[in-house]
């Protein structure tokens, strides 16, 4: 009969995974493989929840063939002119006070190494609330609304979990698709009717119908439609676990499939979904996290790039 063998082994900060030794019941347990230790630097980094915070490394044998993990979670790395580059990003409502990422290198079948390369300390952020009176269709859905919300939400994830990591689409800075006044930040708590709480998961921005609506940067389209809350939309992959979403738009001019240039116009501005007014809510998210897009932006520009050595 066969067993699975699965163990963790740490050597000086690094961990070594084997999985799969096969083995008779009666026969003596497979050796694990013998693995050089290599001496890896671990680096501080500090975030606030919402935020995202670029990370590049210089190049190293220990990123070839590697995974980035960051607090249990696939993350999207590359290499690009000589160094490999990350984009970490922490849940809005994370209460752990700190988290781990860790470079996964496969050396054999089932086999690999866990190299722990960067702690991140989570910083508490004070974000604005409102309390807001709505009519009650829009706290208490029907049960068709939930139904098609569910079905929506179901074939967003998947739209989710199929994002680009291994590369990324772009080579500019992330820019604002607008320059008009933000009227609703990230992050901002509301409570409906004193009873329903919420947050706001993205940047609204003034929009007058009809304002083209230009992407923030080069990307692929992952999806065009009409959605219960965010009306007409279309989201916009840009690789390396970051998706871009372009919410309440009266018209969509862009197509899934198709490649788009940083400000190349995907709609016009409008007041579909649950929307009290014209305007653009801009989402971003990284690596499974609705983060504020205006930092995504700020670790984007050539003046916050800050190189990681992992010596």
């Amino acid at each position: 009969m066969l067993y699975i063998l699965k163990r963790f082994i740490y050597m000086g900060g690094v961990f070594l995974l084997a999985s799969c030794a096969l083995f008779n019941k009666n026969s003596e347990t497979a050796k694990a493989p013998r693995v050089k230790e290599i001496p890896v630097t671990v680096e501080n980094h500090t975030i606030h929840p919402g935020f995202v915070k670029k990370v590049v490394f210089k190049d190293r044998d220990i990123f070839a063939n590697s995974i980035l993990v960051c607090d249990e979670t696939q993350v999207g790395i590359e290499k690009v002119a000589g160094v490999y580059q990350a984009f970490i990003s922490a849940n809005y409502y994370i209460e752990k006070d700190s988290f781990n990422c860790f470079l996964k290198k496969k050396v054999e079948e089932n086999t690999y190494l866990s190299y722990h390369i960067l702690n991140f300390k989570v910083i508490p952020y004070e974000y604005p609330s409102n309390r807001l009176n709505v009519p009650k269709k829009h706290i208490d859905l029907s049960e068709a609304d939930t139904k098609r919300w569910l079905q929506e939400k179901e074939e967003l994830e998947r739209i989710y979990s199929e994002g680009i990591l291994d590369r990324s689409l772009f080579t500019k800075p992330f820019i604002r698709p607008l320059r008009s006044k933000v009227t609703s930040v990230y992050g901002t708590k509301r409570v409906f009717n004193d009873k329903k709480e919420s947050w706001h998961s993205g940047v609204d921005f003034r929009a007058r119908r009809p304002t083209p609506i230009p992407v923030a940067n080069d990307g692929k389209v992952v999806f065009t439609g009409s959605l219960f809350f965010n009306g007409n939309t279309v989201i916009v992959d840009h690789g390396l676990g970051i998706l871009t979403l372009y919410c309440h738009l009266s018209s969509i001019s862009a197509e899934v499939g198709q490649n788009v240039k940083q400000g190349v116009v995907i709609g016009m501005s409008g007041n579909t979904g649950r929307s009290s007014g014209p305007h653009l809510h801009w989402g971003v998210r990284v690596n499974g996290n609705w983060i504020d897009g205006l930092s995504l932006i700020d670790e984007t520009t050539p003046t916050n790039k800050t190189l990681s050595s992992s010596k």
